[in-house]
């Protein structure tokens, strides 16, 4: 299999398709070298703020223009990535012609100028989570000039633009997603005034706070859906019994306004 796919051999040439906010992740499941695209004769069109993420062959795509070049096409602001993070290792087929090396693909294709071989820092593919973290390299990475059409969202339906531009996928980032260390008890060395013990935990979470009261409480699961939410929180516990097994955020919010997010797991 493969993300994306066109043969035109006998049916002519293929013109203006828009393909933008895409997560193509480790699609070749057959290895067969063709990586995460594969384009045949192919003009006029746009590809744009996509995730291209190759298995381990390194191969993120072949494209074959029967000599007819690479017409009026727009290939920008993509993120690709290969499962040894190495952008001298990744592989592509340009028109033919196999080339080494993300740098070496943008030389011979002159397209993806704005592009980025980076890890895109899912939440976790593993368990097709591909939500992004807030540090990931395709947060805010799109094209500034990049319109919204009407009604238009990212894959959960929400914004798609939440910040100041444009992320590259199929996740809009809404800011829910925060890569943090987990603690695994309340003596561990804190960066902020709150502790949040016992990590794992598996009913009660205590909260404390060494500076202000906490007065509001949200907690999201990897998805971003909101799985409890306290407003005038009085205690130092949280009930969790109700949580399913997995990895949740918690975001709390003091009496002078001041908020903390901290990572935990219900086990």
């Amino acid at each position: 299999s493969i993300g994306i796919y066109n043969y035109t051999s006998s049916t002519g040439r293929i013109h203006y398709t828009n393909i933008h906010h895409n997560t193509f992740y480790q699609n070749n499941s057959l290895k067969t070298g063709a990586g995460e695209f594969v384009f045949f004769p192919f003009d006029s069109s746009s590809i744009t703020h996509n995730i291209f993420y190759a298995n381990n062959q390194n191969v993120l795509g072949y494209t074959w223009f029967y000599g007819a070049g690479w017409q009026h096409n727009q290939m920008d602001f993509n993120l690709y990535c290969t499962s040894l993070l190495n952008p001298a290792t990744a592989i592509f087929n340009w028109d033919g012609n196999y080339a080494s090396g993300f740098g070496y693909f943008k030389m011979i294709s002159s397209t993806d100028n704005n592009s980025l071989f980076a890890d895109p820092q899912f939440v976790n593919e593993h368990q097709n989570d591909f939500h992004l973290f807030n540090q990931s390299p395709a947060v805010d990475a799109g094209n500034s000039s990049f319109q919204v059409t009407t009604s238009e969202t990212d894959f959960e339906n929400q914004p798609r633009i939440f910040s100041t531009k444009v992320d590259i996928g199929a996740d809009e980032n809404q800011g829910e997603f925060i890569r943090d260390t987990i603690s695994l008890g309340r003596n561990e060395s804190e960066e902020n005034s709150v502790v949040v013990y016992p990590n794992p935990c598996k009913d009660k979470l205590t909260v404390v706070s060494n500076q202000s009261l906490v007065n509001t409480v949200e907690i999201k699961n990897v998805y971003g859906q909101i799985c409890i939410s306290i407003i005038n929180h009085t205690s130092e516990i949280i009930n969790i019994e109700s949580l399913s097994n997995g990895i949740y955020f918690i975001k709390l919010t003091d009496n002078n306004g001041k908020i903390f997010r901290k990572k935990f797991v219900k086990n």
